[in-house]
C-alpha cells in the first residue's frame, strides 16, 4: 500500500483505459510528494509488516534530529525513494516486541551503513540459543518477549558490540545516554516499565530540543524535551517526553497509559527500566567513558596552559568550567567523517585544520564539543570553544586521547609540540555524519 501527499488517483482517472499511461503520471507527479509504503500481511491481529513511511512534518520552532535511512520502492515501473526509519509490528508468533524494535535498528542500519540484514525469524533464533526456561513460557520460544540477555545475545550473534543498561541511578542518566547515541545517529532500543508483570521494547528513532537551551544544561539530554519513537503496538514517530515536566496530556502523538479514566504521558523519567545500544563490533569504549576521558583532557589542558589566550586568561577558576560553565556534547562518528568535517570547520586556524588532517585516526572515534552555556539561544548552536577527539576502538580511555583542543591550543597527542594559534579561541564545524 502506498502513500503520496497528494490525490495520485485523481491523476490517474482521465487515463483508465490507457493504464500504460499511469507510470508516466506518478513518475511525473508521485515521485515528490511520495510518503512511503506498508506491506499489509493476511493475519487480522498484527496486519503491518515492513513499513517505511516519511516523518511527519518538524514542528515549528521546535529543533529536532530523526535517524532515517535511505529506502526505494518500485511502482508501476518508476523507483519511489524516501528516507525514514523503518517500522514492523509484532506478530506474537516468531517474535514479540523485542524483536521487532531490534528488527527496526538493524534495517535501519543495513540501508544506511550496509550492515548485515537480519529477518525477525533471524533475530528470534539468534536470542533464543540456546534456550532457557524463560524462553519457553510461550511457543514458539521467544514468542512471549525477550529478556536484556537474550537480546544482547541476539544483537552480537547479528555483528554488533552490545552495550546494557539496567539500573537508573547518578551513574546511569538514561536521558543522556539516549540522547549521546542519538545523537551519535545509533537507535537505541529502550524497555519500559508499564506497571504490568512482562515490560515493553520500543526503538529511540529522533529526539525533540527545547526552542531554547536551559541555563542549567550540561548536555545534549538536558536540552532535549522529547524522545521519537517507534513502538510496534501504538504506531511510528510517536513522542515520549524525557521528563514528567516536559508533558503535555493532550499531546495525540504521545505515548501514554490511561488508569481509573485518566491518561499519563509516559516519560523516561518515570517508566524507564532497561537500555540496549547496538554500537559497532569495532568500537570498545562506552560514550560515558570517553565523555568523562574528554572532560578530563580538556581541563587538564586548561589548567596547564591557562594564560594561552584571552578565553583562558578570562576564567577564573578554569577546572571546573567543565562542570558549571560549559556544555558538553559527545557522539560517536568515524576517523574518516570527523576529518571531512575539519575541512569544512569555520574559524578555525589553517595550521590546525592541516595537521588533524594529517594525523592518523582509527576506524570510530568519539568527539566531544565543549560549548558554553547560553541561555535563550537554539541548542547547539553556540560556537565551540574547544573539543576532544577519543579513539573509540580502545578499551583504556586513560590512552584513548588523540586530540585536544581548548581556545588558543590544538594538541595532537603522539605528535609532539601543540599547536597555538590564538585565532582558534572559537570556530565550529559540521557534524560528521557516517
Amino acid at each position: 500500500m502506498h502513500f503520496f501527499a497528494l490525490d495520485v488517483a485523481e491523476r490517474l482517472r482521465p487515463h483508465q483505459t490507457e493504464m500504460w499511461r499511469w507510470a508516466e503520471v506518478v513518475g511525473e507527479d508521485g515521485i515528490e510528494s511520495y510518503l512511503g509504503f506498508i506491506v499489509l500481511r493476511p493475519l487480522q491481529h498484527a496486519p503491518l509488516g515492513r513499513t517505511n513511511l516519511r516523518p511527519p512534518p518538524q514542528k515549528p520552532g521546535v529543533p529536532r534530529t530523526v535517524l532515517v535511512s535511505p529506502h526505494e520502492a518500485n511502482l508501476l515501473g518508476q523507483r519511489m525513494k524516501i528516507e525514514c526509519m523503518p517500522f514492523i509490528q509484532q506478530d506474537a508468533k516468531v517474535g514479540a516486541c523485542a524483536q521487532a524494535a531490534m528488527w527496526m535498528a538493524g534495517r535501519y542500519n543495513h540501508c544506511l551503513r550496509r550492515e548485515g540484514w537480519h529477518s525477525v525469524a533471524d533475530i528470534t533464533r539468534f536470542a533464543t540459543d540456546p534456550i532457557d526456561a524463560s524462553l519457553s513460557t510461550g511457543l514458539p520460544a521467544g514468542a512471549d518477549g525477550l529478556r536484556l540477555d537474550h537480546i544482547a545475545r541476539a544483537f552480537r550473534r547479528m555483528g554488533y558490540q552490545p552495550q546494557t543498561f539496567a539500573v537508573k541511578s547518578d551513574a546511569v542518566r538514561p536521558i543522556e545516554i539516549v540522547a549521546r547515541y542519538v545523537d551519535s545517529g545509533i537507535p537505541p532500543v529502550l524497555g519500559l516499565d508499564l506497571g504490568e508483570p512482562v515490560g515493553h521494547a520500543v526503538t529511540v528513532v529522533g529526539m525533540e530540543f527545547h526552542p531554547h537551551m536551559p541555563a542549567s544544561a550540561r548536555s545534549v539530554g538536558d536540552c532535549v524535551r522529547s524522545f521519537l519513537v517507534h513502538d510496534d503496538q501504538r504506531g511510528c514517530y510517536l513522542r515520549l517526553y524525557a521528563r514528567a515536566s516536559d508533558a503535555d496530556p493532550n499531546d495525540p502523538d504521545a505515548l501514554n497509559t490511561v488508569t481509573d479514566g485518566t491518561r499519563r504521558c509516559l516519560t523516561v523519567e518515570d517508566n524507564f527500566s532497561s537500555m540496549i545500544i547496538a554500537l559497532p563490533s569495532k568500537v570498545f569504549l562506552p560514550g560515558e567513558k570517553a565523555e568523562t576521558a574528554a572532560a578530563g583532557l580538556f581541563r587538564s589542558a586548561i589548567a596547564q596552559n591557562g594564560g594561552a589566550g584571552s578565553k583562558l586568561k578570562a576564567l577564573s577558576d578554569a577546572a571546573a568550567w567543565v562542570n558549571e560553565g560549559l556544555m558538553v556534547r559527545t557522539y560517536l562518528t568515524t576517523g574518516e567523517s570527523y576529518k571531512r568535517s575539519i575541512a569544512r570547520a569555520k574559524g578555525m586556524p589553517p595550521t590546525w585544520r592541516k595537521e588533524i588532517l594529517l594525523t592518523a585516526l582509527p576506524r570510530y572515534v568519539w568527539v566531544s564539543e565543549m560549548r558554553p552555556k547560553t541561555a535563550g539561544i537554539e541548542p547547539l548552536t553556540a560556537p565551540m570553544v574547544g573539543h576532544v577527539v577519543i579513539d573509540a576502538t580502545s578499551a583504556s580511555p586513560e590512552y584513548a586521547g588523540l586530540i585536544t583542543a581548548i581556545p588558543g591550543l590544538m594538541f595532537p597527542y603522539g605528535k609532539g609540540t601543540p599547536q597555538r594559534d590564538l585565532a582558534g579561541e572559537s570556530y565550529s564545524f559540521p557534524k560528521p555524519e557516517w
